[in-house]
């Protein structure tokens, strides 16, 4: 990891805007619409105000588009048009394009130009050479959404506002101060080691399944609150520091603050706003955040409104450099990289974009180990599953699936069926499904399972048919679904041969096993399931080869596939436990297609005689008639589970 820190000031006058001192209850704060607010006094322009962009010191992003977004630019232009804070125009500050690395995905290009007030609005296109190279732009430009997305709107709204929250923050964070030393030092340790008795931490490359300890030491004479903020490379704001980790008050010269709750770091690029105050925020500005463990500005309190302005996303306030005048507030900005060193993860797999899999589903149990049941394991030692270190959604990951139509998702029949923990209905109480998110640390929408309907030639512990349909009830969340292609939904979609490339996705261990080795423990120690989703780059295997390989013998309507041929170790890829029932997908220009199902192999990865042992899918192409048929009968089916055996010769039936 390169730390580098870059110290600026913003100094808050009492007088800035007409602010209100903190701490005033929010009733006595006039919003700027108010018909009563005091003639004699400026309007403050808040975030509340529901005509921001007359506010005299409040300006809108500028938004343009690159050609190559064709046809989708009339629709994008409405998006944008309908959002309080953009207006389309030159030169723009972002520009909308198709994401270079997949044309499938919108990108939002970051030409680094500041906000202006005098911009005229007008539909402007840019032509599509130079995306990266040209001076100013984004060189890492970030996906936002598909262009199919039926939530396309609201992603994009949620990338703007996103956009707009790290522009007006950096504003405030004002006055180049970077030859003076900060009054603080920055402790960023692995969770377990202390933080340095002075100085900076020193970090090198992150290990990306390591979570952090977040820390500051006052190095000034004066007792300070502190606060931070971070904005990972994702641009998502978090709350990782208050007085409240302390004893809630202010911090002694020479004291070290630590945040109780552990800090995962996202690769790339995260700005830390370090808040350095004479006073405490109110505390009705501190609220509860969307996890248990978060917090988040409470910008509906009615206090520090230009604060809020930033951090809420509603517009950008554009301070007036003559009253920043005073000694309230400082907000200093420190910005890591951090960089994780490539390692096989499934096995040999790097995280996708966001938002590319939204038919991606979690298969996760909802019974809960007790206390004296972890204890027991421990105990156990290397011959346990290392419960006491697993977080939440370690312990509780069981299977990976795919939304194959509304309220149906597809994944393996050991998943669900036949297996040592679950027999029969059981999978109805002890199992849940999991849609909208690839990073399981991050809610998502959760589903019941309603009814599962298992291939009849399954049976357990053999990898024959092993394919199940379950039928999914929504108890949270309110994303619109959706669906992947499937082989006989693709018209025209090539055979399965060798050296063909497909992809696997899912959240499984990704260290190779051995023949023989336990999943959880192998000889660099024990493994957990994935945080964030990973896409594994893999060919197609020959069939006849794979059946001559030992334990291979049977491979009925069965896709072997290895590491792709021109790839070395250490990054060969592979499926793992925890990746079963996932899908396996190929690119067809901008259609994902899944043409096969996680469902096993001989340990993950393993070389033997020269060769990777295979990982074993589900070869889709064979099943669409009975995938069509599951289908219809799990819609039926309320609180059951049942077998279905392929359909008569005679009564073949496609999908419409």
């Amino acid at each position: 990891m390169r730390q580098a820190i870059n110290a600026r000031r913003f100094l808050q006058s009492l007088a800035l805007l007409g602010l209100a001192l903190l701490g005033q209850p929010a009733a006595a704060q006039q919003p700027a619409d108010s018909a009563t607010t005091a003639a004699s006094e400026p309007e403050p322009c808040p975030y509340t105000a529901t005509e921001r962009d007359k506010c005299p010191n409040a300006v809108r992003v500028t938004v343009g588009f690159r050609r190559n977004v064709d046809d989708l630019q009339p629709g994008l232009e409405a998006m944008v048009r309908a959002l309080p804070f953009t207006r389309i125009g030159w030169p723009a500050e972002i520009e909308i394009s198709r994401y270079p690395v997949d044309q499938r995905f919108l990108a939002l290009l970051d030409r680094g130009e500041g906000p202006s007030s005098a911009m005229d609005e007008q539909s402007l296109s840019f032509d599509n050479g130079g995306m990266t190279n040209m001076p100013g732009f984004n060189p890492s430009p970030m996906p936002f959404a598909l262009a199919n997305d039926p939530q396309l709107a609201d992603r994009l709204a949620e990338a703007l506002r996103s956009y707009v929250r790290v522009r007006a923050l950096n504003l405030l964070v004002d006055g180049d101060v970077s030859g003076e030393e900060p009054p603080f030092a920055f402790c960023l340790e692995p969770q377990g080691q202390d933080c340095p008795a002075s100085g900076n931490s020193e970090i090198g490359q992150v290990d990306p399944e390591i979570y952090w300890t977040i820390g500051l030491r006052n190095q000034s004479t004066q007792p300070r609150y502190f606060y931070v903020l971070a904005f990972d490379p994702d641009n998502r704001l978090r709350i990782l520091l208050t007085p409240h980790d302390g004893d809630g008050g202010p911090l002694q010269p020479g004291a070290l603050i630590a945040a109780r709750n552990p800090y995962y770091a996202n690769e790339g690029r995260t700005q830390f706003f370090i808040l350095e105050r004479t006073e405490p925020f109110d505390p009705r500005v501190l609220a509860p955040g969307p996890a248990s463990h978060d917090l988040a500005f409470n910008c509906k309190a009615g206090l520090e409104p230009v604060l809020c302005s930033a951090l809420s996303g509603t517009n950008i306030l554009m301070p007036d450099v003559d009253t920043r005048q005073g000694d309230g507030q400082i907000i200093h900005q420190l910005t890591v990289t951090f960089e994780v060193e490539p390692a096989p993860a499934a096995g040999g797999g790097r995280p996708p974009p966001e938002g590319y899999a939204p038919w991606q589903a979690q298969i996760y149990s909802t019974q809960t180990y007790s206390r004296e049941q972890i204890e027991a394991d421990t105990k156990l030692g290397v011959n346990g599953k290392f419960l006491a270190q697993q977080t939440r959604y370690q312990l509780y990951h069981r299977c990976g699936g795919s939304l194959i139509a509304p309220n149906i998702v597809l994944t393996a029949a050991h998943c669900v069926a036949n297996g040592a923990a679950v027999e029969g209905v059981k999978v109805l109480t002890t199992r849940e499904v999991r849609l909208g998110t690839q990073d399981l640390r991050v809610p998502g929408d959760t589903y019941r399972i309603a009814a599962v309907v298992v291939h009849e030639g399954y049976r357990g512990g053999q990898q024959r048919d092993d394919l199940a349909v379950l039928r999914i009830v929504r108890k949270t969340g309110s994303k619109a679904q959706v669906p992947i292609v499937l082989p006989h939904q693709a018209p025209g979609l090539a055979r399965i041969a060798p050296k063909a490339p497909l992809s696997v996705l899912g959240w499984g261990y990704t260290r190779v096993v051995e023949r023989g080795e336990r999943h959880e423990v192998t000889e660099d120690g024990p493994q957990f399931a994935q945080a964030m989703l990973q896409k594994a780059d893999m060919e197609v295997f020959d069939t006849e080869r794979c059946r001559k390989l030992r334990s291979y013998g049977d491979i009925y309507k069965t896709i072997c596939a290895v590491s792709l041929s021109t790839r070395q170790e250490p990054g060969h890829a592979f499926s793992c436990r925890g990746d079963s029932g996932g899908p396996i997908i190929q690119e067809r220009g901008r259609t994902i297609v899944q043409v096969g199902v996680v469902s096993g192999g001989v340990g993950c990865g393993a070389f033997e005689n020269g060769q990777q042992n295979p990982s074993r899918f589900v070869d889709l192409r064979q099943y669409a008639d009975w995938l069509e048929a599951a289908k219809r009968r799990v819609a039926q089916l309320s609180g059951a589970v049942e077998r279905l055996a392929e359909p008569a010769a005679g009564a073949r039936t496609r999908a419409p």
